[in-house]
């Protein structure tokens, strides 16, 4: 497949055994390995209509578009060499081609080259767009050393923000406030105490943990919560929490096994996948903890497999996910209404747990 190939909607739907709600396949066939983005990631248009995500169809790993009106996709690249973030202000994504941070339209499929990394500077992972649209922000590895770094839309002028010895991993901008980022330590283990969640200005004058974490304590993965400015941070296996950037307020939204975590545009609800046990995946309404089983996940994560890192279209109304159902790597959705209007299917786990 080349650029601008679009091909007829392949997806199906099918009910879930254990809840009754209807899933979409978007993706189906079964000589392709399909993976939508991570699931802080921004990978929808910002009126929906568009849903992004990489594609291996013959030739290697491309970013593709899903209409998720006619179910057509549609390939969006040639050469896609890392990353994939879509723009919260227009219908825009941004990746890395070799060197070069590009913007490719996704209704003209024009692209435009933001800058090019200096020789010697190795760009990895996902490039993040901040809030007001002036920087590109993403990890880098120079002369053995891993950093943060930043590219200004407006002349492709890269800098570092901040380098180390270690390394950073799961870097992405705040969706509200253009200065702050967020990501984690990825210099030491997981199993190891440490402090993972971390935020950082862009000018890269403060950095700091905004949860203290005790050694026994175990932060798996974290994220913006919305357009609130809180964090959203999985505190396995207790729950779910939200805190302020400058670390007061607390809260455990809700008691569960949460592995990933994403939110609503506004923060209402927030979606989470489950590890040890796999749970399947779960909406989760922010204010009050009550939650409702949506579906299997059938998360294959050991190994080779994937996790579901599920993730909201961004008027709330779609819910994606990977999953392994099919046997190979695939995309499905589901629609968060049907959960809505079914609220006896609502519990609070405090007093009443799942009859599993």
């Amino acid at each position: 497949m080349a650029k601008g190939t679009t091909t007829p909607a392949e997806w199906l739907d099918y009910t879930d055994t254990s809840t009754g709600f209807e899933v979409r396949q978007a993706t189906t066939r079964a000589d392709s390995h399909d993976a939508h983005f991570y699931f802080h990631d921004p990978a929808w248009s910002p009126d929906g209509r568009s849903l992004v995500f990489r594609s291996n169809r013959g030739g290697g790993m491309e970013l593709h578009r899903l209409d998720t009106m006619s179910g057509e996709i549609t390939q969006l690249t040639d050469g896609h060499s890392g990353g994939g973030w879509v723009s919260r202000l227009r219908a825009e994504v941004f990746y890395w081609h070799g060197r070069e941070a590009r913007g490719l339209d996704l209704e003209s499929l024009d692209e435009r080259t933001i800058g090019e990394v200096p020789t010697g500077l190795d760009a990895l992972g996902v490039v993040s767009e901040n809030a007001d649209g002036t920087l590109l922000v993403f990890n880098a590895r120079h002369e053995g050393q891993r950093g943060i770094y930043k590219m200004r839309v407006a002349d492709g002028v890269t800098e570092p923000i901040r380098t180390s010895d270690g390394g950073a991993g799961h870097i992405h901008c705040s969706p509200t406030d253009p200065e702050l980022i967020m990501h984690c330590d990825a210099s030491v283990s997981d199993a190891e105490p440490k402090q993972r969640v971390w935020i950082l200005s862009t000018d890269g004058a403060r950095h700091w943990h905004p949860y203290t974490q005790a050694p026994q304590e175990w932060l798996t993965h974290e994220s913006w919560l919305g357009n609130t400015g809180r964090a959203l941070i999985c505190h396995w296996p207790e729950g779910i929490g939200e805190i302020e950037p400058d670390g007061s307020g607390w809260r455990l939204i809700a008691p569960i096994n949460a592995w990933h975590a994403g939110s609503t545009t506004d923060g209402t609800y927030c979606v989470v996948d489950t590890n040890w046990p796999d749970r399947g995946i779960h909406l989760i309404e922010t204010a009050t903890g009550r939650m409702c089983r949506l579906c299997e996940s059938f998360n294959n994560s050991s190994g080779e497999g994937t996790h579901p890192h599920p993730s909201f279209s961004p008027d709330g109304r779609w819910i994606v996910f990977g999953s392994e159902r099919s046997g190979t790597p695939d995309i499905y959705l589901i629609d968060t209404q049907q959960a809505l209007d079914a609220q006896d299917r609502w519990w609070i786990p405090e007093t009443r747990w799942h009859p599993w």
